[in-house]
């Protein structure tokens, strides 16, 4: 995870093959409708009746979810730039109770290697699912107060599944492996490509007249804070510059249009930096775009449906 708050950028739970990215907010226009109906991939998972998942959804945008374990209820924040299944926070007292397995390498934001250590967890339940013998890394970085619970719960539990992501309505849908919502073919739905899944969910999108294709992390784990509000992180192409400065140790381009595979979602704002994690990445796409829309992620299928709350 990668917290720019405070005029800088401070690491956090981020895993060896990928960084959980930043918080955004946007003001989004109108979408698209999908022009031919979307149907259900036969699915290469276990079926299992689709459940909702309640989230905590704070000021800034993070979204917590409560899963169950061996130990109790545990909160961690909901994180899909991170493929690690949980990461703890070393002054969380889950940490206490858990036994030692070992240690993996883990690298930092700005790509330093260090050995993490790893924790077993005897049973992890989310809705009707189950797990055992989850592996735990934990995550020595501090975080903000805004940052509440215990740790993240990243992609490796769950990663295949289709995510209906609604922080608007603070709900998290969970489907089998390439089955789609029953409203998926109702109106204002955007739909664009998936670049990648293992570095994260990856969508190319392009900024105002850019033709210049940009490889953006679809992340609800990544916090860029400004004074006025919340940005997107990213690595300008070489045809765009920063509209402005900010309050900040980076400048800011202020995007008038941002175009997800055909369909453009309106107006973001974006801290400028160079940044290469995930691996062939530009940036990230957070909570600027989940706070303001429904997003369903679909691995199986390779494409994401984006929708506004409004």
């Amino acid at each position: 995870m990668l917290n720019m708050s405070n005029n800088r950028i401070q690491s956090a739970f981020k895993p060896l093959a990928a960084v959980a990215g930043a918080i955004l907010i946007c003001s989004c226009g109108g979408g698209c409708s999908t022009t031919q109906p979307y149907e259900t991939v036969t699915p290469g998972l276990e079926l299992f009746e689709p459940f909702d998942v309640p989230l905590t959804v704070n000021e800034q945008g993070v979204a917590v979810v409560t899963v169950l374990t061996s130990m109790g209820p545990v909160e961690l924040i909901l994180d899909t730039g991170a493929d690690q299944a949980i990461l703890l926070r070393t002054d969380s007292e889950v940490i206490n109770s858990l036994p030692r397995t070992g240690a993996q390498w883990k690298s930092s934001a700005s790509g330093v290697l260090r050995r993490a250590a790893a924790y077993r967890i005897e049973a992890v339940s989310i809705g009707p699912l189950q797990f055992t013998g989850v592996e735990a890394v934990e995550e020595e970085s501090s975080l903000p107060e805004f940052m509440p619970g215990d740790g993240v719960l990243g992609r490796g539990l769950i990663e295949g599944l289709t995510l209906d992501i609604d922080l608007p309505a603070s709900r998290l849908g969970i489907y089998p492996a390439g089955v789609l919502p029953p409203d998926i073919n109702d109106d204002g739905w955007i739909v664009a490509p998936l670049d990648s899944i293992h570095n994260g969910p990856v969508v190319n999108v392009r900024l105002d007249d850019s033709t210049t294709i940009r490889s953006l992390v679809l992340d609800t784990g990544a916090i860029a804070l400004g004074d006025d509000g919340l940005y997107g992180l990213i690595e300008l192409p070489d045809d765009i510059r920063p509209t402005r400065s900010a309050d900040s140790d980076y400048p800011v381009f202020d995007a008038r249009n941002v175009h997800v595979g055909d369909a453009d979602i309106g107006p973001l704002s974006f801290y400028v930096k160079e940044y290469s994690q995930p691996p062939g990445t530009h940036g990230f796409l957070g909570n600027a775009l989940f706070a303001t829309h429904r997003v369903i992620i679909d691995p199986l299928g390779k494409r994401v449906f984006i929708r506004s709350a409004d």
